[in-house]
């Protein structure tokens, strides 16, 4: 049996149905590598990925099993609340990594809505952290929720912030979403994002979703997960 395998497709998605299909075994036992991608805002666009077979105990296949389902119910919308020990739990988690990573940055709780659990950070270190486009706190906020997912479960996200980046970010997207949205209802195309986590991605689906003529979904595969903005008619 194959154990790799080079493929080309739409999207990640399609590239690791089309593998599992030649390798013989099942979508949790393929692992994918994105070797090249092409993408335009508008238009078609594919991946090349290497997709290769990997082992998996039935712990892990179980919760991968339940990824694909929070991501099939779309993961970036609003969740069930979570209890103040969770919430302790995290927010110790969060000052660990922090401590261990040898950034200067202190943690503090700022609020909790639905399973997403916001942190503010400060410091001196605070304005390196969040980076170019907010790529470095992205990159932070991506390990520290795999580590909490980990740890505590897959039930809560993690949203850092820092020098009020996320408020500003936010409006931007709105602004960004909007303008996006006349062009895909004028153009009667499809547009995808750059890639965003699942915080952003949530702020984009809410600003349009009552939105008349346009429909909003996800597709690829963290950290990669990217926004599309349809015309409703194009699903």
């Amino acid at each position: 049996m194959l154990e790799s395998i080079e493929i080309t497709a739409a999207n990640v998605e399609d590239a690791t149905i089309q593998a599992a299909n030649k390798l013989g075994v099942t979508l949790d036992q393929v692992e994918v590598e994105v070797l090249e991608e092409i993408r335009k805002l508008f238009g078609r666009r594919q991946v090349r990925v290497k997709a290769s077979v990997k082992k998996i105990s039935s712990s892990e296949t179980v919760e991968s099993t339940s990824k694909l389902q929070e991501d099939a119910a779309d993961g970036e919308k609003e969740g069930s609340g979570i209890d103040a020990d969770t919430v302790e739990k995290v927010v110790s988690l969060a000052k660990e990594f922090f401590v261990n990573s040898g950034l200067t940055a202190d943690v503090k709780l700022k609020n909790v809505s639905g399973k997403y659990v916001h942190l503010e950070l400060d410091g001196k270190d605070v304005s390196f952290l969040i980076g170019k486009y907010g790529n470095g706190i992205n990159g932070l906020q991506y390990l520290l929720n795999k580590i909490t997912s980990k740890r505590i479960g897959s039930f809560v996200r993690v949203v850092l912030d820092g020098n009020n980046f996320r408020n500003k970010r936010e409006q931007a997207l709105k602004k960004l979403a909007s303008s996006i949205a006349k062009e895909v209802k004028q153009r009667k195309e499809e547009a995808v994002l750059d890639a965003m986590p699942a915080f952003d991605r949530r702020v984009v689906h809410q600003a349009l979703q009552s939105t008349k003529g346009i429909n909003t979904y996800s597709e690829g595969e963290e950290p990669h997960r990217r926004l599309v903005i349809a015309p409703k008619d194009s699903q």
